[in-house]
């Protein structure tokens, strides 16, 4: 098993790519954990602990498929933007600030989809922040857009205000 632990930046970033990612764990990253962009991926029982930004990330019309993983202290557990497609299968997001965004993010690249099933979003502030061309199934149910809420976090990390999506601070940075 892999592990990536207090790290100052994101983890791990694929572009274009195809592959696999198994057995693995992201913790007290200061950035994003995995981000993919133009990418097809798979994640099999990838865990994350204290992520400050996103634990995974799917953009750029990747399509990433993800079973059996754990998603704790997360400021957002999964973004899905950029007419990307994610699966998402027995997974648990708990005490992270926004749980599951999905939004188109550039226009020419369309709406995003993400399906997730047999999963558990808990103790978690916003859990679903859905933009009203794209689509997100949970346990499926089909989750309706919040875009008012959507378009305010959106509009605040254009201008680089605090907080971003979500962020989670640590105690000591309180």
């Amino acid at each position: 098993a892999s592990s990536f632990s207090a790290l100052p930046a994101s983890a791990f970033k694929s572009e274009y790519s195809k592959g696999s990612v198994t057995e693995a764990s992201f913790s007290g990253v200061k950035g994003s954990a995995i981000q993919f962009y133009g990418s097809t991926a798979d994640l099999n029982r990838v865990n994350f602990d204290s992520i400050t930004t996103v634990a995974i990330e799917i953009d750029g019309r990747s399509t990433v498929r993800s079973n059996d993983s754990g998603i704790l202290k997360s400021g957002t557990a999964i973004v899905c933007r950029g007419g990307s497609k994610g699966e998402i299968e027995g997974s648990t997001v708990a005490d992270c600030g926004v749980g599951v965004a999905v939004f188109g993010g550039v226009p020419e690249f369309g709406p995003s989809k993400l399906v997730m099933s047999g999963s558990l979003v808990d103790r978690t502030p916003v859990p679903f922040l859905v933009e009203e061309s794209s689509s997100l199934s949970f346990n499926q149910k089909l989750i309706m857009h919040n875009g008012a809420e959507l378009a305010s976090l959106l509009e605040k990390i254009a201008g680089h205000e605090q907080p971003l999506i979500g962020e989670v601070k640590n105690e000591a940075e309180k």
